[in-house]
Order: C-alpha cells, then structure tokens, then sequence
C-alpha cells in the first residue's frame, strides 16, 4: 500500500481509465478540467506532488466546499456542482481501486439538492419579446461597423439557436457548418458516445437566422475562406477551427438578456434549454418527443423535470371543461 502517491499522475492514470471505459469524450474533457482545478487549489497547500492520504481527504474535500452555488454573485450552477462532485467521487474510488489510498471517502461527496423554482429560471413571452425587440434594434443599427455588425447578428443566431433547439451549451460549441442541415432540416448533435447522433428539426424561425449570419460571413470574408467549413460558432476568422469557450456563449447570452432590461432572472444557456422544453410541454409536444429532442437517456427524466409543468397544462384542460351553464 502506498503511503504517499504522486497526484498529477494519477489523475493522467484515472482519465486513461475512463477512456479504456469509453467514456465520451466530453465527459472526460469536462473531468479533466474539474480535477485540474482541485489540483491548482491544492498544490500550493501541499507544497508538493505527492500526496498523503489524510491530506488528499482534508484538502479535496476542503476545496469541493469551496465551490459556492450561482446565486446572484456566486460562479456556478446546482447542476456543474453535483457534476464536479460525481468527478471527484469516481476519483477517489479510483484511487482506493487501484491502492493509491487506504479507504474510500467518496460518500462524504454528497450530491447538493436542486430547490427547484420553475418559473424563475425561463423567460415568459414578455421577456421573449424584450429580448426580440433588443436585438432588432441592434442589428439594425446605422452606427455598427462591419465587423461589429457582424458579430451582433452572430450573437443573435447563438441566442435563437439555443431557445429553438433545447441544445445543451457544450452541444451547441461543438456544432459545425456540416451539422446544421438547412436542406434537410436538421440540426445533427454529435454525441460522442460511438459515433452516436441525434437530431433535431430547424424551426422556421432559425432558418432566416442562419441565412442572414451566413450572408454576414460571406460579405465579410468571401465564400473561399475557411471560416465557413469549421466551427459554426469560430473564435474568429483567423481560428474557424477553434469554437467559441462555453464561457463566452454564457457570457453573449447573459449580455442579451441584461441589454434587454431583464434584471430579475439569472438567464443562462442552460435556461433557455429550459424555456425551450417548458414551451413545449405547453404546446403539447409528447413527452418521448421532447426526450428525444433534449438528448435524454431515460423519458423519465424529462417526466421529473417538467412534470410541473404537465401538471399545469393538464390543470388548465380540465378546468376549461367546468360548465355552470344547464343544457
């Protein structure tokens, strides 16, 4: 048994593990970045890269109450929390599997439960029209130059692309020209899960959006640059094959709704997903429809998420069929 263990190592030997796994790639990306930071937090605590286990408990588990919930100036989300917390769990199993520890303290990681507040976290059709209203404005501008036009109408395509598709924030970064579909419809999401893919329909409405960002690009650059075969979102012309950091697109979305005089909701990507299903559920879209769009594994699920918002649907039918009147 070791009674120290080396920890930049072992963290490159647990997500060699996972990949022997299969995990996707995304997930093990994702692992990588939650471990990479524990291990910026704890190295100069620890003043070394080996560790002891008494020491990788205290601090671990020092560094993951840290971590604050996003409440007004907090940075993160119930949902990113408990992801880091399963991270760190399956770590530490890791760690005592293959004897770099003594015990396993993974179940001090609890799972943080989600005070849900259903109606706070979407917009409603007022905050829609807001928001509509804000970026026509802009984008027909006469003080806009090219360039900032150009990434304005950008700006604009990755908000309606979020609230008329469902997609996750990682999803929508990883989308390239190939994956939006115009002639046969489709958004396709690559999963990484064995070259496993969904997809979900273009809603009218993205179909002029994403006219009107291409036609941007090609009067800006020409129909022979590279920006338009790469990422659709591109960190800029000179990178088309590096995507826009999910941090940027939180940050554009948060810009939006706050430009839009929308100052009582924390609006995130992850909201607008949010406000898509609920729409949906109350325009009677099936609940194994909607799974499927959202990228589910189980409809249940999208049931445990939205079963409110069923509840009241359901609440309001039957309510319409209540007659005082005789005959």
């Amino acid at each position: 048994m070791l009674h120290s263990f080396n920890i930049e190592r072992s963290i490159e030997d647990f997500l060699l593990y996972l990949e022997g796994l299969r995990y996707a790639p995304n997930t093990i990306k994702s692992y990588r970045f939650d471990l990479e930071g524990f291990f910026t937090f704890a190295i100069p605590h620890n003043k070394s890269m080996d560790f002891e286990f008494k020491r990788l408990e205290q601090l671990l588990l020092l560094y993951i109450n840290s971590l604050r919930v996003y409440n007004n100036t907090s940075e993160y989300e119930i949902s990113t929390l408990n992801r880091k917390r399963a991270c760190f769990r399956k770590y530490i199993k890791f760690l005592n599997k293959w004897e770099y520890i003594s015990s396993d303290f993974s179940h001090k990681i609890e799972s943080m439960k989600n005070k849900k507040n259903p109606n706070k976290d979407i917009l409603n059709h007022e905050e829609v029209a807001k928001v509509q209203y804000y970026l026509d404005s802009i984008q027909t501008s006469p003080w806009l130059t090219p360039k900032k036009q150009e990434k304005y109408i950008r700006n604009r395509f990755i908000f309606y692309t979020l609230l008329y598709s469902g997609l996750r924030v990682s999803e929508l970064t990883n989308l390239r020209w190939k994956h939006f579909n115009i002639t046969e419809g489709i958004i396709i999401v690559d999963e990484g899960k064995g070259n496993k893919n969904r997809t979900i329909p273009i809603h009218e409405e993205l179909v002029q959006e994403f006219d009107t960002y291409k036609s941007s690009l090609l009067s800006m650059y020409g129909k022979e640059h590279p920006i338009l075969t790469g990422y659709l979102f591109p960190r800029n012309e000179k990178h088309p094959d590096i995507s826009l950091t999910t941090k940027t697109i939180r940050l554009i979305i948060r810009t939006i709704v706050k430009e839009s005089s929308i100052v009582d909701k924390h609006i995130s990507p992850h909201n607008l997903r949010h406000t898509f299903a609920s729409y949906s559920v109350l325009n009677n879209i099936s609940i194994p429809v909607l799974s499927s769009i959202l990228g589910h594994s189980k409809k249940s699920i999208t049931m445990d998420i939205y079963a409110h918002v069923i509840d009241d649907k359901q609440k309001e039918n039957e309510l319409k069929k209540l007659s005082f009147r005789s005959g």
